[in-house]
C-alpha cells in the first residue's frame, strides 16, 4: 500500500506490550497500528510526532491505546 510502511525497531505500548508497528505519516504525525511480534494479533495504536512542533520533538508518542481481548458469554457482556 502506498505511504504505509513498517516502522523500524520495536514499538512499546504503555503497560510494556511490545510489537511491530505499521505506520502512515501525514501532516507531521504518523498513525501506527501495533501488532504482536509473533502472531498477527493487533496490540494497539499510537500517534507519533515525525516533525518538531513547538516543544514536541520528533519521535514523541502523542497518544496510545492498547487493545484488550477477552472471551465473554455473549454479545455486550464483559464478564
Amino acid at each position: 500500500m502506498p505511504r504505509v510502511s513498517r516502522v523500524p525497531g520495536t514499538a512499546v505500548l504503555d503497560g510494556g506490550a511490545k510489537g511491530v508497528a505499521i505506520g502512515f505519516a501525514e501532516g507531521g504525525t504518523r498513525s501506527e497500528l501495533i501488532f504482536d511480534q509473533v502472531s498477527p494479533r493487533p496490540l494497539g495504536t499510537r500517534e507519533v510526532a515525525v516533525t518538531a512542533s513547538g516543544d514536541v520533538p520528533p519521535g514523541t508518542v502523542i497518544s496510545a491505546d492498547a487493545f484488550e481481548f477477552r472471551i465473554v458469554n455473549g454479545v455486550g457482556l464483559t464478564d
